[in-house]
């Protein structure tokens, strides 16, 4: 583990506590036996007086995917002909990816 994966581990388990300083951040690192320099805690409780992680752990949002789009809604009971129509529309040929190699690739 990098020590500035392990500071980040460590600010987000001290967040609720709001004690984010250098001596807590490197508390925390020994205690998962991970070695942080004293010059890469400080960085980071520096960085974290202007971020408040709780703040931005609750505006995280991870979204329910992309919205279907309105051609595609649930097949009703015309389902029928637009099938037909799906079926009726040739589908494109794929074109040669070979960009002029002669089939060498």
């Amino acid at each position: 583990m990098t020590q500035q994966l392990a500071c980040t581990y460590a600010a987000l388990l001290l967040a609720d506590s709001g004690k984010t300083d250098a001596a807590s951040i490197l508390a925390v690192a020994k205690a998962a036996k991970v070695e942080v320099s004293s010059g890469m805690a400080s960085a980071f409780a520096a960085l974290l007086k202007d971020v408040k992680i709780d703040e931005i752990l609750k505006n995280v949002s991870f979204g329910g995917g992309a919205a279907a789009p309105a051609g595609a809604a649930a097949p009703a009971a015309g389902a029928a002909p637009a099938k037909a129509a799906a079926a009726a529309a040739p589908e494109p040929e794929e074109e040669d990816d070979d960009f002029g190699m002669g089939g060498l690739f």
